[in-house]
């Protein structure tokens, strides 16, 4: 009777052992990681560089159809405002389409509405509509891009080399911020501003190009979850929010964050360079470029960083980092050096989402939440964040 007993019982411990994956070693860590820079790293840089090479050329042309620079800004705060609504409407639908079809039939979406919209610029540049257009159509839909490959990462990597690679990327984040501007410079030194765009079109095509030969589905069929309409509506994030007391306080920190990212306070900034500090838009397209320099200083270090100081230690002074560069920049009235002293307080924080993603994303998927919603539900809370910070300021 014994003998049977644990003849019987075997199989079933054999069975749970083996739904238990074991932890992946440092050099499968590496090798994956690896991997997916060769993907994702060259994706990013397109996608930044097509959009960052606009943020001179998009006001140098669209200035043109207003009386004064006040309603400029009024125009881009209302655009800005508008498209994060969108994108409040757009974001969890794309990150559950992903959990429930995989990466792939996804990631493509944002770089060919980019393609289209950014060539009806180029083509009817002394027109407000494609400005418009491009707006509220390639916002979120370029957003649905970052959602799936930070889901598809989080696919194969998991915690601190989540959040690894996370920062690594954003050096290629940060070739594309330093590469745009100075593109932007040469363009619109000896031509027309919507040459910028035809330019932005040719590096959204090559994203395509890229991820159509490189990128490889990393979401297995039998761990796809059924598709529930109810949870691709615009406030899915309150269920992530409301799960446990660890993702409400997470939530709230990636919102805060989001309120002085480049997206809600660029355009102030070109206006107050251009109007306050009475720069050209080549030293304009100069600061913006070095920026970028900032971006893959801050991606390339930051690894080491939060190993040295852990996560709370490096988020916190990442936050610091952010408010002594933004005090900084309100004294370049008094002298330009300010802006150039505050470009360089804000390397460290220039990756203050890192860890504060990770957590949510493996918090999340202990709490029972695919890795796709998980993905668009942040994008969707701080598109909330996004439509409400521009008009606030």
């Amino acid at each position: 009777n014994n003998n049977s007993t644990i003849l019987i019982n075997m199989p079933t411990t054999q069975s749970k052992n083996a739904d238990v994956k074991p932890a992946k070693t440092e050099e499968e860590v590496k090798r994956i990681s690896r991997k997916l820079l060769k993907v994702i790293g060259p994706a990013v840089f397109l996608n930044v560089i097509s959009g960052s090479m606009l943020f001179t050329a998009r006001q140098a042309s669209v200035g043109k159809m207003f009386a004064s620079q006040e309603d400029l800004a009024s125009f881009l705060t209302n655009l800005v405002s508008a498209s994060a609504f969108f994108e409040l409407l757009a974001n969890p639908i794309f990150g559950k389409l992903s959990d429930s079809y995989g990466r792939r039939p996804v990631i493509f979406i944002g770089n060919i509405s980019t393609v289209i919209c950014r060539f009806l610029m180029f083509l009817f540049s002394t027109h407000k509509w494609p400005v418009i257009l491009e707006q509220l159509i390639t916002v979120p839909l370029v957003t649905s891009f970052f959602t799936t490959w930070r889901a598809s990462a989080s696919d194969q990597l998991s915690g601190q080399d989540f959040a690894r690679f996370t920062a690594t990327v954003g050096a290629f984040a940060g070739l594309g911020l330093l590469a745009g501007p100075m593109v932007s410079k040469v363009i619109m030194r000896y031509a027309d501003p919507k040459y910028c765009f035809l330019a932005a079109t040719i590096f959204s095509a090559s994203a395509i190009f890229h991820l159509g030969r490189k990128f490889e589905e990393s979401l297995p069929v039998e761990k796809r979850v059924p598709l529930v309409i109810n949870d691709m509506q615009p406030l899915s994030f309150l269920q992530v929010m409301s799960k446990t007391g660890t993702l409400f306080k997470l939530m709230c920190v990636t919102g805060l964050q989001s309120a002085g990212e480049g997206r809600n306070v660029n355009n102030y900034i070109a206006l107050y360079m251009q109007n306050n500090l009475n720069w050209s838009w080549d030293q304009i397209n100069n600061f913006v470029a070095s920026l970028g320099i900032a971006l893959i200083v801050s991606g390339l270090g930051s690894k080491r960083m939060m190993s040295a100081v852990g996560f709370a230690n490096f988020t916190a002074f990442s936050n610091l980092a952010n408010i002594t560069s933004f005090v900084l920049y309100s004294f370049g009235t008094f002298n330009d050096w300010f802006m150039w002293l505050g470009l360089v307080a804000a390397i460290p924080g220039a990756r203050k989402r890192d860890v504060v993603e990770s957590l949510i994303m493996q918090e999340g998927t202990k709490a029972g939440f695919g890795k796709g919603f998980l993905s668009g539900s942040l994008m969707n809370w701080r598109a909330v964040v996004n439509t409400i910070s521009p008009l606030f300021f």
